[in-house]
């Protein structure tokens, strides 16, 4: 994991809400986490080592929508609704991540004993949806991320300390085809993993769950580094994270992610905060090194 990605992790902790302190240690939580439960995680830890329990799937998946987020062991989720599919086999409906998510789910599929089909967005998605539904096999789709086919996200809810933007396509899309929909989350526990079906919710309802999800145990936010693109902070954060690159030393501040190198280090002591107050002309409330 690269010094940037823990960067943004735990300035966007801090956008939420968080304390510096508590950031570092939501972030440290997060870093482990990662590399056992992650979708592009190396080892197999999480997918062998924990007991699996779900909570409302006892249901004919077949023909429906399953709606969920990066949050948790999400893959246990495809895993668990394709398990209970026509032919074992599971319709997943991708945005923009590519061939790196479909290599490493196709991975998964192996390990599962399970089939996976990939949706790709774009021209004839409509088309492909509709018949996997009509052959009555479940799909799949992560809703966190913005997704859809406007430019723009046209839609905001209440999250943790701020709003998060998205778009309405999906679920207007998935009106337009009359399919049942369930929204599903995966939670890691200490030795378990929990599925939980918390049934046909609004888009509203949906992102309602996540966030209290979410404000309970961030660690399993897979995107942390990633949410500044769609997340509007309630209040400004000043906090400030320094870490070493290979010539420059690196400085990212946390009210808009704006980042600056300079190749004369700042040694860490008292003054070290105001003078990145003085590089970066800007009001520095915490310094936290990586």
């Amino acid at each position: 994991m690269t010094p940037t990605i823990k960067a943004t992790a735990l300035a966007n902790l801090t956008r939420m809400g968080f304390s510096a302190d508590h950031a570092i240690h939501i972030c440290e939580q997060w870093i482990s986490y990662q590399h056992a439960f992650s979708l592009h995680s190396v080892t197999a830890a999480g997918a062998t080592a924990h007991r699996l329990y779900c909570s409302g799937m006892d249901i004919d998946v077949g023909g429906q929508f399953f709606l969920s987020c990066h949050y948790g062991s999400y893959p246990h989720i495809i895993a668990a609704i394709a398990q209970r599919a026509r032919d074992k086999t599971i319709y997943v409906l991708i945005g923009s991540e590519g061939q790196e998510l479909k290599a490493t789910l196709e991975q998964r599929a192996r390990e599962y004993g399970i089939t996976i089909h990939f949706l790709d967005g774009g021209f004839g998605m409509v088309k492909r949806v509709k018949s996997a539904l009509e052959e009555h096999y479940p799909v799949f789709v992560e809703i966190d991320v913005p997704w859809g086919q406007t430019a723009e996200c046209n839609v905001e809810f209440p999250f943790v300390g701020g709003q998060l933007k998205g778009k309405d396509a999906l679920f207007r899309l998935i009106d337009r085809l009359g399919a049942p929909k369930n929204f599903v989350l995966s939670t890691v526990g200490e030795n378990s993993i929990t599925i939980n079906n918390y049934g046909n919710l609004s888009q509203e309802e949906c992102f309602a769950v996540f966030a209290d999800v979410v404000r309970n145990c961030p660690q399993q936010y897979e995107r942390l580094f990633q949410m500044h693109k769609y997340f509007v902070p309630a209040q400004r954060s000043d906090v400030t994270v320094v870490w070493q690159g290979l010539r420059d030393q690196y400085v990212l501040h946390a009210s808009d992610m704006k980042a600056w190198a300079t190749p004369h280090a700042l040694p860490p002591g008292e003054h070290q905060r105001s003078g990145i107050e003085n590089l970066i002309g800007r009001r520095v409330s915490h310094v936290v090194p990586i």
